[in-house]
């Protein structure tokens, strides 16, 4: 999970259009849910270092918080149809002829 986290995280800002970011922000919000998680069930388990366990969960959170005010940043109005029908700034999906 760590490592996607970096690897998407890069690769976001060299994405021109809103969706592909939107897309690879997806993938490392649930790589970063799923590194909490583990934290979480090491920390029940008493698997590690609890004082390590406690400042991943910290990290987490203000990971989370910078997360979603950097993703408020960008700009919805540099896209493009890719003809999926799902989009993540709530248009009318536009159905091809």
């Amino acid at each position: 999970a760590a490592n996607v986290l970096f690897g998407k995280l890069m690769s976001i800002q060299v994405e021109k259009f809103y969706s592909d970011k939107m897309e690879k922000a997806t993938v490392v919000k649930n790589a970063a849910k799923e590194l909490a998680v583990i934290g979480l069930i090491c920390s029940h388990q008493k698997f590690g270092d609890a004082h390590h366990l406690a400042l991943l969960a910290e990290e987490m959170d203000e990971f989370r918080n910078l997360f979603n005010e950097w993703v408020k940043n960008f700009d919805s109005s540099i896209d493009t149809n890719d003809e999926w029908a799902i989009g993540f700034h709530y248009k009318k999906p536009q159905i091809p002829d």
